[in-house]
């Protein structure tokens, strides 16, 4: 089952923080990237699961708690950050 998810992310974990899915994937608007609000979307990724994160390029792949980064890819002007939920 797919679910696609348009929304604020903080205020959407915030209400759905029992809510849990294999992946999870976050392209916030750069100009907007807020660290803390992505890192509130953790709780929501399954023991295992993925979350992948699009960042600027000129960023470091940021560390979450529960999370370890699993690869990090530069592509022109963004990067993607693929994290596996520890167990």
């Amino acid at each position: 089952v797919i679910k696609a998810i348009r929304a604020n992310a903080a205020s959407w974990s915030d209400n759905n923080y029992t809510t849990q899915f294999d992946l999870v994937i976050c392209d916030p608007p750069y100009l907007a990237f807020k660290l803390s609000q992505l890192a509130q979307l953790t709780v929501n990724v399954k023991v295992g699961g993925l979350l992948v994160l699009s960042l600027p390029s000129k960023n470091r792949a940021p560390e979450f708690a529960d999370m370890r980064l699993e690869r990090y890819s530069d592509y022109g002007d963004g990067s993607l950050a693929f994290y596996r939920r520890n167990e």
